[in-house]
């Protein structure tokens, strides 16, 4: 039976990922970079269209909670308990509003934020360093990676630093000599 499974990309050696990413370790040409930006989109989520204030009623109205109280508002009405059924109907009604305005401050809060914040991204292109909006980052391109920086997709880190390696080792040595500390002061 034929294993359908793929090597991770991490675990595979750079150069055949440079080669099934038709890359190399000169980066892109800003030419290439063009072409699949074009052919593949841009490196961003797709976001929905904003609701219509029509949807958003829509939504509020068939909340279940809100649906219990318009029952009770038209069996009070059916009884003939016109206040009560008033007073719910109006209840019903200033929630749909509130929970439109808050809908409709909470897109546009989302909004600002999306517009405030515009990343970008060090790659390598034809050999040199760029930096370009993280939405044009493509299949292919190298990333340099800093931290506290924004990691888009689709990157691969190429290599991984000998340091990070060591670190790792060294706590975990760390901790094995503290539990040892512990198991004797414990007896």
């Amino acid at each position: 039976m034929d294993d359908h499974r793929r090597t991770p990309w991490h675990c595979q050696p750079v150069q055949e990922v440079y080669e099934a990413l038709r890359t190399s370790g000169e980066g892109l040409s800003d030419a290439e970079a063009a072409e699949r930006l074009k052919k593949d989109g841009h490196n961003e989520l797709r976001s929905k269209p904003p609701k219509s204030i029509l949807q958003m009623l829509y939504s509020q109205l068939i909340d279940p909670m809100v649906l219990i109280l318009v029952g009770a508002a038209v069996c009070s009405a059916v009884l003939r308990e016109w206040t009560e059924a008033g007073v719910i109907f109006a209840i019903v009604a200033l929630n749909a509003v509130i929970g439109i305005v808050q809908e409709k401050k909470a897109q546009s809060s989302l909004e600002a934020l999306r517009n405030m914040s515009a990343p970008t991204a060090r790659v390598l292109r034809q050999g040199d360093e760029s930096i370009i909006p993280a939405s044009e980052v493509v299949a292919g391109d190298i990333v340099f990676l800093l931290s506290l920086i924004h990691i888009s997709e689709p990157t691969r880190q190429a290599e991984i630093s000998y340091a990070v390696f060591c670190l790792k080792k060294k706590k975990k040595k760390t901790i094995s000599k503290q539990r040892q500390k512990k198991k004797k002061t414990n007896m």
